[in-house]
């Protein structure tokens, strides 16, 4: 029995391959021995490169139905996620807007009570003036009607105590009666006059006093509102001021929260491109593998067909064999060769191709920069 290299197993052999073996001696061994590690080697390496190759076929697969979020049913339900997020975000922003526009409709209505309130204490108190106006002009109307009474009074009375005295003769102290009387009455008329403009001259009075009270009273009433006017015009600025700061704000944090979804755009498309490529590559690696493996299946039938073919020969003819077994291993390195240099061709296309993505991107963001 003998250990046979095609199907590495022991065999019956005849004698004439004993002999062959015999005389191919320890080297010829020791290089099958290396044939084999290196055949068991690239086996373990096609079989885990078809894996890949399929699961790269299967993502692939997976990336064309999911549609461009990617990746099948995953990818469907990210998408399903996301229009959820969106609805949400969209709500309270309306949410939102509508809070500011019923807040803004709340201060102008305020701001309109309170100037409608204004009208009406201004317009009160022009009607308060106007009607203390109007009393004091009939109180001292009624003041001169009662001193011009009193006058014609005293003038009658005089009149009527001269005769008396051209009657009687005597002046003395008639006279000096009347003249006391006189003044009695006249200083009596004063202080009737004086309380006459105070009880009907109406609440602003009509004397000098009173018109010169109500004059201050004027300018300190024009001083307030002066005052008030200011006041609320500097508290108008500051909240004009505020508004247009947080506006400002606002518009800031909104053409970052635009720059940040473009940016991410941006990655995730890369990154779906990183994955495709990677799935091709893994797809043609796999075909690469397959057809290796049917190559190496047919090299192998043809080997075990030449050895029936020859039966008890090998001895005899195993120099011809290893010149030919080296020249289809030449042969084969070459392909291999000229398939690693077509994906490398294939490669550096690729990479050609996102670099003139990326650079048209590039002109596009400064375009739109500008």
């Amino acid at each position: 029995m003998q250990f046979s290299p095609n199907n590495g197993d022991f065999t019956f052999v005849s004698s004439a391959e004993a002999e062959g073996r015999e005389e191919g001696g320890k080297e010829g061994e020791r290089e099958r021995e290396r044939k084999r590690e290196r055949r068991g080697k690239k086996e373990k390496e096609r079989e885990e490169g078809k894996r890949g190759g399929k699961e790269g076929e299967k993502r692939e697969r997976e990336v064309e139905e999911g549609g461009r979020e990617g990746e099948g049913e995953k990818g469907r339900e990210r998408e399903k996620e996301g229009r959820k997020r969106k609805k949400k975000r969209e709500k309270r922003m309306r949410e939102k807007r509508e809070r500011e526009r019923r807040g803004r409709e709340g201060e102008r209505e305020r701001k309109r009570e309170k100037r409608e309130e204004g009208e009406r204490e201004r317009r009160g108190k022009a009607r308060e003036v106007e009607e203390g106006e109007r009393r004091g002009r009939e109180g001292g109307r009624e003041t001169e009607r009662k001193g011009e009474r009193e006058k014609e009074g005293e003038e009658r009375k005089k009149e009527e105590g001269e005769e008396n005295e051209r009657e009687e003769g005597g002046r003395g102290r008639e006279k000096e009666r009347r003249e006391e009387g006189k003044r009695g009455r006249e200083r009596r008329g004063e202080r009737e006059v004086e309380e006459g403009e105070r009880e009907e001259g109406g609440r602003e009075g009509e004397g000098e006093k009173g018109r010169e009270r109500e004059r201050r009273r004027e300018e300190r009433k024009k001083e307030e509102e002066e005052n008030e006017r200011e006041e609320r015009m500097r508290e108008e600025g500051r909240e004009g001021k505020k508004r247009k700061r947080r506006e400002k704000r606002e518009k800031k944090r909104g053409k970052r929260r635009k720059e940040r979804g473009r940016r991410k755009r941006e990655r995730r498309e890369r990154e779906r491109e990183k994955r495709m490529r990677r799935t091709r590559r893994e797809g043609e690696r796999g075909k690469k593998e397959r057809r290796e493996r049917k190559r190496r299946e047919e090299r192998e039938e043809w080997k075990r067909e030449e050895e029936e073919r020859r039966g008890g020969k090998e001895g005899e003819e195993r120099g011809r064999g290893r010149v030919e077994d080296r020249e289809r291993t030449e042969v084969g390195k070459e392909k291999e060769r000229a398939e690693e240099r077509e994906e490398e061709k294939q490669e550096e296309g690729e990479r050609e191709e996102r670099r003139e993505r990326e650079g048209r991107r590039k002109r596009e963001k400064r375009g739109k920069s500008r």
